[in-house]
């Protein structure tokens, strides 16, 4: 008898500096890896703004972001993606970072 788990073999992590404020990035630049269940992301603990996660329109300002999704330091969110290009962050303080692992 074989027993169906609810795993993915596929793991690929790391780590987008947002060196500049006020700038909508891509979390992961590029085809690093198709997920199998999604995206894990997780904003630095040490970070000194909000990060706000969203799709390409993921821009703004810093009193009006344009992402609906915050992430204080230390916040985790996890998305069931297919693509994790879709994933854009803004963030409001230089050099903030999200670290991020696709599942």
């Amino acid at each position: 008898m074989n027993i169906e788990k609810d795993v993915s073999d596929v793991l690929v992590q790391g780590t987008t500096n947002l060196t500049t404020a006020n700038t909508s990035s891509q979390v992961c630049v590029g085809t690093v890896a198709t997920p199998k269940k999604g995206m894990q992301l997780r904003a630095g603990v040490d970070n000194g703004g909000v990060i706000y996660v969203g799709n390409t329109s993921c821009n703004g300002t810093v009193t009006n972001p344009l992402c609906g999704f915050p992430l204080e330091a230390g916040d985790q969110l996890f998305l069931p993606v297919e693509d994790p290009g879709v994933i854009y962050i803004f963030n409001a303080t230089a050099n903030d970072i999200v670290h991020w692992i696709i599942l």
